[in-house]
């Protein structure tokens, strides 16, 4: 289906070998576009001009099947990959199809890529990107079920052996990023840590040319540094979930985690990848959280609240349409708040934070499975609603243990497996202690 070259806009080229688009500089006057052009037409030019119409709304598989009945396969791999990238705002599009030479072409704008000659360069490397859009739901919905069975398991293991085949140290440490803050939502103890250690082994080597590519050591170490301490909060975490308090080994683990954070160097000069800091704020907040649970230091916990602030604000040029990042940043920010007594700020972030939670369970891109596992984090997000709105005075008592209630019915319905993973048992042992239940 596709030439060597595709040209897309005077010399802007896309190459579909490497997924590519860059430019010519300059155009030679001697390139016969002719041989360069995207050949489509029929089923294929009509998918484009739909895509291209919809470029504001994510456009699913299901949709696709449902628009063109008459196709075989409306969601052809190339013509994903192409939508993919228009909505994680690496291209801009301001046209439809044109045709040229009888041959029918798809004008885009502002590629971020260049070359010289015809030697592909990257402007830009990826963890100096001043925004860095991610398509979650593009994400979450690539898990396709291995071998007829849709499991946490296959999940997890897919998403490692996808990181293990990039090529690039970035690559590797972004991609771990875009999907660990989902892993308390997949699976048992023992696939997490699996995971986790497997994404440790991931990151912690970089070769000379990505040190020559990035002007030194600096911005890759911060990069290790963010993971391996993500990665240290979210081990730590899983025993806090497993065993419903923090013990004295706990309080050691989180202040020596502390200590890390604070070691970490951001580097000073230049852009930072958004998604990087989001990740390292978040849980450099998260750990501030914890210590002041445990010292009850005001100072930690007005720190937690300026680094999950600033941790939000990055997520604004991460998050697209779901908004995953602030589903949860939002939560950890009213959770604070109410400790600090700030009530007023404490129910606006929950109020958005139950909001946006309830948006990713009634997702329809997600797997059955993980669809549940996220109506778990909204049932969540509720019970803390309604803690922060009984400490405002919002609601009485009596309306609280309604409420509570409410939402033990609520987890009851969901059902599934109480077994399969951490989050239903959870859940109702929040309930069972806000009903006064032994």
């Amino acid at each position: 289906m596709f030439k060597k070259l595709i040209h897309i806009q005077k010399d802007i080229f896309y190459s579909p070998t490497h997924n590519t688009f860059f430019r010519l500089e300059p155009p030679s006057e001697q390139v016969d576009f002719g041989d360069y052009l995207l050949e489509i037409s029929g089923h294929e030019e009509k998918i484009f001009e739909f895509l291209i119409c919809n470029y504001n709304s994510y456009v699913s598989k299901e949709t696709l099947e449902q628009e063109f009945p008459e196709c075989a396969d409306p969601y052809d791999k190339t013509l994903d990959r192409l939508r993919r990238d228009k909505i994680e705002g690496r291209l801009k599009l301001y046209g439809l199809i044109k045709k040229t030479q009888g041959r029918a072409i798809l004008y885009l704008s502002e590629s971020p890529f260049t070359a010289e000659g015809r030697e592909r360069k990257q402007v830009i490397p990826l963890l100096c990107r001043a925004d860095y859009y991610v398509d979650y739901d593009a994400i979450l919905s690539d898990c396709a079920p291995e071998s007829g069975a849709d499991t946490p398991q296959s999940i997890l293991r897919k998403w490692i052996r996808d990181c293990g085949r990039l090529p690039r140290y970035d690559e590797k440490c972004l991609m771990l990023l875009e999907r660990i803050g989902f892993l308390p939502a997949f699976g048992k103890k023992a696939d997490k840590l699996w995971f986790l250690e497997q994404a440790k082994a991931l990151i912690y080597r970089f070769d000379a040319a990505e040190v020559a590519e990035y002007g030194g050591t600096e911005l890759l170490l911060f990069a290790r540094s963010a993971v391996l301490c993500v990665i240290e909060y979210i081990e730590s975490q899983m025993k806090i979930i497993l065993s419903g308090s923090v013990n004295v080994d706990l309080e050691q683990q989180f202040t020596h985690l502390l200590q890390h954070f604070r070691t970490v160097r951001i580097p000073e000069r230049g852009s930072i990848n958004p998604l990087l800091l989001t990740a390292f704020y978040d849980y450099f907040g998260l750990t501030l959280y914890r210590c002041y649970l445990c010292s009850r230091d005001p100072a930690l916990l007005n720190e937690a609240v300026q680094r999950t602030e600033a941790a939000l604000e990055n997520a604004r040029k991460v998050d697209l349409h779901l908004q995953i990042w602030a589903a949860f940043l939002t939560y950890n920010l009213a959770r604070l708040n109410a400790l600090r007594g700030d009530f007023g700020s404490a129910v606006r972030n929950i109020q958005t934070a139950v909001i946006l939670r309830q948006c990713l369970a009634e997702s329809p891109f997600f797997t059955a499975e993980l669809k549940q596992d996220l109506y778990f984090e909204y049932l969540l997000a509720s019970i803390i609603r309604t803690d922060i709105e009984r400490q405002a005075g919002q609601l009485t008592d009596d309306g609280a243990q309604a409420e509570y209630l409410r939402i033990r019915s609520d987890a009851a319905q969901c059902g599934g497996d109480s077994d399969r993973g951490d989050s239903q048992p959870y859940i109702r042992r929040l309930i069972a202690e806000r009903l006064h239940e032994n």
